[in-house]
């Protein structure tokens, strides 16, 4: 659950003075937009997340691994991991704060925001020793902050009705992400297009590493990645269908098969 505000919080308006008397009704709250349909409510599924993230070595610095990994880390390719995680994950999201006065500056006139508090948990579930999604959930991502509504504006800038979205992750990490109002919205699952899991040089023209990191062969067990041995997900289908085909180009996030598998939110599917 998000954490509560006090029941009688309530922010005043922005021409208020410390004469006037806080008990009188203020505006009513100011519109949630697009973000009324998520306000109060309570989000869960199952998902896939994938990250290289960096390796320095040995413990306390870096990850060891039960098979030997060749060139051992942090030589070349192995100063990385390829971390897998079957997960489960809770998004939450409280009623909206009411109405918050946000000040213009010269020829800007006054507006009134509104935000919902939101917080996320993401949690790993993927058991090698079973190759299913039932080991003991570990915390690996937790994000607490607001959506905000931002109502249109006609004086620097011209704008339509945006939506922001303010969090904190405790890696020192804040994030501010912003955009306009959808206008319109359709019933079901996004469509996400296929996209490449191969990392590319970090310079123009951008070219694909094919063939470099050997941890997105499914069928090496000696390679930095977790988990090294993907043989009993690929034999169970817990990945929703031939196993974890992280070689090439993926889709992820797509509907899930109504039955007959473990995994219950995404789909892998190898080129």
């Amino acid at each position: 659950m998000t954490i509560p505000q006090p029941h009688d919080f309530r922010f005043l308006p922005s021409d208020f003075r410390h004469d006037d008397d806080p008990s009188t009704p203020g505006p009513n709250d100011s519109p949630l937009g697009i973000l009324s349909l998520l306000q109060g409510k309570t989000f869960k599924g199952t998902g896939f997340n994938m990250i290289f993230r960096p390796n320095s070595g040995h413990p306390p610095l870096g990850t060891t691994f039960k098979n030997p990994i060749t060139p051992p880390a942090p030589q070349g390719v192995s100063n990385n991991v390829l971390e897998l995680n079957l997960m489960t994950e809770t998004f939450t999201f409280s009623p909206g704060i009411g109405t918050v006065p946000n000040r213009g500056l010269n020829s800007q006139g006054d507006i009134n925001l509104n935000a919902i508090k939101y917080l996320q948990t993401v949690q790993d579930i993927t058991n090698s020793k079973t190759g299913r999604v039932d080991g003991p959930p570990t915390g690996i991502h937790l994000e607490t902050g607001m959506f905000l509504h931002v109502p249109q504006t006609n004086v620097n800038p011209i704008l339509p009705p945006t939506i922001a979205r303010g969090g904190t992750i405790p890696h020192g990490v804040v994030i501010n992400l912003q955009g306009v109002e959808p206008l319109k919205f359709r019933r079901g699952p996004p469509s996400i297009s296929a996209i490449s899991t191969v990392p590319f040089l970090p310079v123009a023209p951008f070219t694909k590493q094919f063939g470099v990191f050997k941890s997105l062969d499914v069928n090496d067990v000696n390679t930095p990645r977790i988990p090294q041995d993907l043989s009993l997900f690929i034999a169970r289908g817990t990945n929703c269908d031939k196993g974890l085909k992280v070689r090439a180009w993926n889709r992820v996030l797509q509907p899930a098969p109504s039955s007959g598998t473990d995994c219950k939110a995404v789909r892998l599917r190898g080129a």
